[in-house]
């Protein structure tokens, strides 16, 4: 099974960070990707831009509705999304739950369903 990992920070918390707990928090994402790949189970990542940089479009009526920033009433902020690949969702909460950047907000674990990422990427990059 597919897995979406949607990892919310809070900028609050992130405000009062300093370089070297950075630094630690970067290191602590690399093995965690590492840990993935090791296992089989990291199917992709993307870090996202800044909220300020998001826009919003919904359709009323047929027409488009666009306004700047993130959609939520929140604030923590959407920055990154991990595919994993886990055999149920007991197994997938267990791999979210190592994820460093969950101390600084939190992670949303989302079934995918009925799509094969993994088929999906690998004829897309002709192999």
């Amino acid at each position: 099974m597919y897995f979406a990992l949607l990892i919310r920070t809070d900028p609050e918390l992130m405000a009062g960070m300093e370089p070297a707990d950075f630094a630690g928090l970067a290191a602590d994402v690399d093995a965690f990707d590492a840990m993935l790949t090791g296992a089989g189970a990291n199917v992709g990542s993307l870090r996202l831009a800044p909220a300020a940089d998001a826009r919003v479009i919904r359709l009323r009526g047929g027409k488009p509705f666009t306004t700047d920033g993130p959609f939520a009433e929140t604030s923590e902020q959407i920055g990154g999304i991990y595919l994993i690949e886990a055999g149920d969702l007991d197994a997938a909460t267990k791999i979210a739950e190592q994820l460093a950047t969950t101390r600084l907000g939190s992670t949303e674990l989302r079934p995918i369903l009925d799509i094969d990422l993994r088929r999906m990427v690998l004829e897309q990059a002709g192999m």
